[in-house]
């Protein structure tokens, strides 16, 4: 992102020393938003690994946050106070921090309580910064984890509904409307060249082998009542066989704070505030639902949608599960309406929280290292050949064996090549004589290739997919450049647009009332 940054390839979509050195179109299809704020960080810093560390806290604070106003609308403090902190301190989260370092997912979370908070406020209110901040909770969940906006797809669109039903006034459909489409508009850059250009790249990739999803079912015993927690990988076990060395529990604390509130919501019904406990009962449906699709018994349902085959794990409905019973844990304070004992049912999660959760929350080990140290020879080299088949372009067959060890080739014919220079964004150099070259690149749609100025064909057709052009007899100044395909160039102009609706609604809407009268 830093060198996208340096080149001024804004949107930011070819990574030019993944794939071992042959580039990689990684931000156009994973969530880019943590790597923009990080990459800002990192200007404001001058340290990687501050910024890194900021992103992950930034994701933990911004989920106490988001939960504590979404459950206050319903709990009240007490409540929200409880659901915030079950939130903050799911076991899902912490492995999910120190043990798969898996930044989009936690962004996700962090981003899917101030949906729904905004989604109520503007339903309840039309003042223009909840539509706003609908827009950019939308366009942050979108732009940070796609699989956590297709699991939490259902659970929003109910919601929306739940919502809506009770408000039965259509202009509030009207502001939702707004903000969920804005939210969409701001996305645009990356969630439609991440639709059309699927075919592109060998996404078949993600879910074969260890990532396919019948290997990492798991049942009641290891989702309720194992406790262990270790640093290892999801394995599929079996008599004799290997076992898992990570947690895949909801956390006891959580689920019985789920099952607590649908005793409070059927006491709720009883009572005639039917809504609240049909919201109750919603995110109750949800947490089952979510439980059965991790459960083996659900493999009849995975192969039926061929889409959740790119979810890989069905653990990972483990974040709608931790979602859902945090926000349900802070229904436990209807149980009373005692402010007295609404702060002892705090105290006392707290500190079965505390008890149950927080030996969780610490690293394997500490290192003692700097920035200097990830881009030393051994420690680059094996980053950079990470994920190479995650989205390794279709022009190439296969990945390749090892990285780069030239920058290009010269295949055939007498030509030397001089002043070669390379960027996230560009390859120049000047030869001279003829023959053919091939750059150390993959071909990717948005490669351009022109001689002397003059547009030329790129060629591909070798196992690695790599650009290569015929250079006629002489002298020539040879430039590759990576532009804007026309499904890229819709998607940029329709988060411009998105970007002056958000100036309208807050500002612009009054100039243009103003004028007008």
């Amino acid at each position: 992102m830093h060198q996208c940054f340096n080149d001024l390839q804004l949107p930011c979509r070819w990574v030019p020393d993944l794939g071992g050195l042959y580039g990689y179109p990684l931000f156009i299809f994973y969530g880019p938003l943590p790597y923009y704020v990080g990459e800002l960080l990192y200007l404001l810093s001058g340290s990687l690994l501050l910024s890194v560390k900021l992103l992950f806290a930034i994701s933990f604070y911004g989920s106490i946050i988001g939960m504590f106003l979404f459950a206050k609308a319903y709990f009240g403090p007490k409540g929200a106070a409880i659901a915030s902190f079950l939130y903050a301190f799911l076991p899902y989260r912490a492995v999910d921090l120190y043990v798969r370092g898996a930044l989009a997912e936690l962004w996700g979370l962090m981003f899917i309580p101030f949906i729904l908070f905004a989604m109520k406020k503007t339903v309840d209110t039309p003042k223009a910064r909840y539509k706003v901040l609908l827009a950019f909770s939308l366009f942050g969940l979108l732009t940070s984890h796609n699989l956590s906006s297709v699991m939490f797809l259902p659970i929003l669109v109910s919601y929306a509904l739940f919502l809506l039903v009770r408000a039965k006034r259509w202009r509030s459909v009207f502001r939702m409307g707004i903000g969920v489409v804005v939210g969409f508009l701001l996305s645009a850059f990356y969630t439609i060249p991440q639709i059309f250009e699927k075919s592109l790249v060998h996404v078949e990739t993600t879910t074969m082998g260890y990532f396919g999803f019948t290997e990492h079912f798991k049942g009641i015993k290891k989702l309720f009542f194992d406790r262990s927690f270790g640093y290892g990988a999801s394995v599929r076990e079996y008599p004799g066989g290997p076992t898992d060395d990570m947690t895949f529990q909801i956390g006891i604390v959580h689920w019985i704070g789920a099952c607590i509130a649908g005793v409070v919501a059927l006491l709720l019904w009883k009572k005639g505030k039917r809504k609240l406990a049909i919201l109750l009962m919603l995110f109750e449906a949800v947490f089952l639902l979510s439980v059965f699709l991790i459960h083996p018994r659900s493999v009849f349902v995975w192969q039926a949608l061929p889409f959740m085959a790119y979810l890989q794990f069905p653990w990972r409905f483990l974040l709608v599960v931790g979602f859902v019973t945090s926000f349900l844990g802070g229904g436990i304070t209807l149980l009373s309406s005692s402010r007295r004992t609404q702060i002892l049912m705090v105290i006392v999660v707290y500190v079965l929280s505390a008890l149950f959760y927080f030996s969780y929350f610490q690293p394997k080990e500490y290192l003692q290292v700097n920035d200097e140290f990830y881009f030393s020879a051994q420690e680059w080299d094996r980053q950079i050949k990470r994920s190479i088949f995650d989205f390794l372009p279709k022009s190439a067959e296969a990945p390749p064996a090892e990285l780069a060890t030239v920058p290009y080739e010269i295949l055939d014919g007498e030509m030397t090549v001089n002043d070669f220079s390379k960027n996230s964004r560009a390859i120049s150099f000047t030869t001279e004589g003829t023959g053919t070259v091939r750059v150390s690149q993959y071909y990717y749609p948005g490669w351009i290739a022109s001689l002397d100025g003059n547009k030329e064909a790129i060629t591909y057709n070798n196992p690695l997919g790599l650009m290569t052009l015929a250079i006629p007899e002489g002298t020539h100044r040879v430039h590759f450049s990576f532009e804007e395909t026309t499904d890229r160039s819709i998607s940029d102009a329709l988060t411009l647009v998105g970007i002056m609706a958000v100036i309208f609604i807050l500002g612009g809407r009054k100039v243009f009332h103003a004028r007008r009268h």
